[in-house]
């Protein structure tokens, strides 16, 4: 039996729990004669006011000075640390990017700026990573690194916001130590203990500044070890992105449905760093889980076996908290064999035995913040037929989920209010069409459960038509014009539109033709209702466009669909 002497410093201790912040931590009530910024943020095509918004007061030498989160209402109330000209950067994941024109403010003035955004729900769905992409050494000279870089970053600054997250729960974190053996890496012994109040940062990081001098990993005289981890400050620091360089990474099978923002330390850099992945959500970018490995560690230990985990959520209001988070670290020793044997220990330090730590927020201090939506859907109440595989969103909102095979759907972290339930699938966005459900309203703490019925093809025609269509003998179809090398839709281009009726012999009654100019939409289609099997239609370019195309289609009576037409050359 061996027996081992310890030499570490776990330096990436927790401080009492996990991180956490409160959506509008910042906004303040001022005091007389302070200068004050408020307003409200909104989603500009539905007026929806948007939580969870980062706000950040930009001087005039384009430094951020004070930084808040829109709150629940989507309202704001920021106080400025002096008279002076500024400007507001807003930004949220899944909305595009706003500056405001710089605005001046005098001594115990209160300026009123109410902002809407615009959505960026296709710009954001689709980052095409082919081949082994390069790592860049600042994430915003490339586009695609810099769409990921961005909304990571929006994240990451809101969990630095601010640091408490009232639960009315007096134990909110769940924190562990535990130690693992070096070959099995099976639990030796471990301790928990819940940590009361409010959540902190997980752990509490080097200056940037200092990191980049001295390194992440640290051989003290006495043989111990320091070990350090990026905490958000650190990864959002300039110095940061000066020692690293990133590239996108396509998701594995444990990251299914996810994109990476990679980063390691630039080739230039030769002392301990770390490198690793920021996690996120492949269609919204919602910031994941942050995941890293030391670049070295002493004694020629494999450094891919030890880093840290660290995985967020995004709460109801806006809020991001730490999920969970561990951080995993060798300790070395000198082996001692058995007493009076020879030598007494060996001369060269090993890894000994493995010291993890780490902590979560428990599931019921969620869910005591969150309401909780399920159901299921189906396509008529007579057969109860499941629809799997449709998406169930709260008109809105961030909270949207599929329909299992069985047709149910769970959204258990809902924020409470009053929402619109809307149905989405690839086929009614093809037809420009989400049906509107009930209108619900969600409290914490509580489950709403509803029974959704997918509407019926005559309510379709109807909604989408405005007058009713006579599905036995007429049809409804939603013409789509794209480029066939790119597949990006003809939007706003101008068409013909033609109708030809068919004699009692099938022939073209070239005589009865009835043409219409028509103008496609922002999705390259038109939506043509009433169409008939006993005719032709037509839908072709103007005669003095530049790039003629044209196709025919013949209608068949009960249908409601769309029909694409790919225009231009092959690539």
């Amino acid at each position: 039996m061996s027996v081992y002497r310890r030499f570490v410093r776990l330096v990436a201790r927790v401080r009492a729990s996990a991180l956490g912040i409160v959506a509008g931590a910042l906004v303040v009530s001022a005091p007389v004669a302070a200068q004050v910024v408020r307003g409200v943020v909104t989603e500009r095509a539905t007026t929806t006011r948007l939580d969870g918004v980062l706000l950040s007061v930009v001087d005039a030498r384009d430094s951020i000075v004070v930084q808040a989160l829109s709150n629940d209402g989507g309202g704001f109330e920021i106080r400025l640390p002096g008279a002076g000209t500024y400007t507001l950067d807003v930004k949220r994941i899944g909305v595009r990017h706003v500056r405001l024109t710089p605005f001046t403010i005098a001594d115990g003035e209160t300026k009123r700026f109410d902002i809407a955004v615009e959505p960026l729900p296709t710009v954001l769905s689709s980052v095409n990573i082919t081949g082994r992409t390069s790592c860049v050494r600042n994430p915003q000279t490339n586009a695609k690194t810099a769409a990921l870089w961005e909304d990571a970053r929006a994240a990451l600054t809101a969990a630095v916001i601010s640091r408490s997250l009232t639960t009315g729960a007096a134990d909110s974190v769940i924190r562990f130590e535990r130690k693992l053996d070096v070959q099995t890496w099976r639990v030796l012994y471990e301790t928990r203990r819940k940590v009361s109040t409010s959540m902190d940062r997980p752990f509490r990081s080097l200056p940037a500044e200092v990191l980049s001098i001295g390194g992440y990993v640290t051989v003290n005289q006495d043989g111990s070890t320091d070990y350090y981890a990026p905490d958000a400050e650190v990864l959002l620091s300039d110095t940061f992105l000066a020692d690293h360089c990133f590239r996108i990474q396509s998701g594995t099978l444990e990251h299914f449905g996810q994109v990476g923002l990679g980063f390691e330390p630039i080739p230039q850099r030769k002392i301990p760093d770390v490198k690793g992945v920021l996690w996120m959500d492949e269609k919204t970018h919602e910031l994941r889980t942050l995941e890293f490995n030391y670049s070295w560690l002493p004694n020629d230990t494999r450094p891919i076996d030890y880093g840290g985990t660290v995985s967020f959520f995004r709460m109801p209001g806006g809020r991001w908290i730490v999920r969970n988070w561990r951080i995993r670290m060798p300790e070395f020793g000198h082996l001692r064999n058995v007493p009076g044997s020879f030598p007494a220990r060996s001369g060269r330090l090993s890894v000994v035995r493995i010291s993890e730590e780490g902590g979560a927020v428990p599931l019921s201090t969620l869910l005591n913040q969150a309401g909780h939506v399920q159901g299921r859907v189906v396509f008529d109440t007579v057969s109860n037929r499941p629809i799997p595989g449709i998406t169930v969103a709260l008109e809105g909102s961030g909270d949207s989920t599929r329909t299992a095979m069985d047709g149910t759907f769970d959204l258990p972290f809902v924020q409470p209010g009053s929402y619109t339930v809307v149905l989405r699938h690839a086929a009614l966005d093809s037809l420009g069409y989400h049906p509107l459900g009930e209108v619900i309203d969600v409290d914490a703490g509580k489950s709403t459960t509803l029974a959704l019925r997918f509407p019926s093809n005559a309510e379709l025609a109807l909604h989408m038509c405005g007058v009713a269509v006579n599905l036995e003998r007429q049809s409804v179809i939603r013409f789509i014009v794209v480029d066939r090398a790119t597949g990006k839709a003809l939007a706003k281009a101008p068409a013909l539109f033609s109708r030809v009726p068919l004699g009692t012999d099938g022939r073209p009654a070239v005589d009865s033709i009835s043409s219409y100019d028509v103008t496609l939409d922002d999705g390259g289609g038109v939506l043509v209702c009433g169409l008939r099997g006993d005719e032709i239609v037509r839908i072709e370019a103007p005669p003095n466009a530049a790039n003629l195309w044209g196709e025919n289609i013949h209608p068949r009576p009960g249908v409601i669909g769309w029909h694409v037409i790919r225009v231009g050359p092959k690539r």
